[in-house]
């Protein structure tokens, strides 16, 4: 992190991941026959319990509490079909860049 804060890039690299994550879910929700709705709680169960059982990992812990905090903030708006979630994606999006640009130590 720079000494004031992270930039915009840096801010847009991080959202884009989580795009990335909410594009493979729903690919893998429509491979697996899951709504949208299910394959969101697998995924958060999923990381809660490699979080739980004490994922030590220090590099990639980190990157799973972040996709996990994503996809229960993106659980909380989701409701519905594909155009609903993609929207849903777009707002909690929003949050994270503003969050992540905010920071300023």
């Amino acid at each position: 992190m720079p000494p004031s804060g992270y930039s915009s890039k840096q801010s847009q690299l991080i959202v884009g991941f989580l795009s990335s994550c909410a594009e493979a879910l729903a690919a893998e929700a429509r491979a697996k026959g899951l709504s949208l709705d299910q394959a969101l709680e697998k995924e958060c169960a999923d990381i809660e319990g490699a979080l739980a059982a004490g994922w030590a990992d220090p590099r990639s812990r980190p990157v799973l509490e972040m996709t996990g905090t994503f996809y229960r903030e993106l659980a909380g708006h989701t409701r519905g079909d594909a155009a609903r979630f993609m929207e849903s994606v777009r707002e909690v999006l929003k949050q994270f860049d503003a969050s992540i640009s905010a920071v300023s130590l």
